[in-house]
């Protein structure tokens, strides 16, 4: 199966050497560029789609850099969890976890 790797931080996707990397000059969190923005996510795509014709290892840099101003938060919404976590820790001792491999 080809595959391609999208970057933000050069030096990860340099030193991971997939067989197919594009570096994006882009903020972390943002693999496609600007948000909201789904013409310009398409060219990133249609550019990161084009290192499939290679029949050999390759590595090119998106053409357009997007420095981050730090002018917008970025934020994950997540739903509180219950942190006694027992259901989940009943789960996984049901399912074995948490003890010794000669034991499940």
């Amino acid at each position: 199966m080809a595959t391609i790797a999208l970057g933000s931080v050069k030096n990860q996707i340099k030193n991971t050497a997939p067989p197919r990397g594009l570096w994006c000059d882009f903020p972390l969190g943002r693999p496609l560029g600007v948000p909201q923005n789904a013409e310009f996510q398409h060219q990133v795509l249609a550019a990161a789609f084009s290192l499939l014709d290679s029949k050999q290892t390759v590595f090119k840099e998106y053409d357009i850099a997007i420095k981050d101003e730090g002018t917008e938060v970025m934020g994950l919404h997540v739903a509180l969890l219950d942190m006694t976590l027992k259901p989940i820790r009943q789960s996984m001792k049901q399912m074995g976890f948490g003890q010794p491999m000669n034991e499940r």
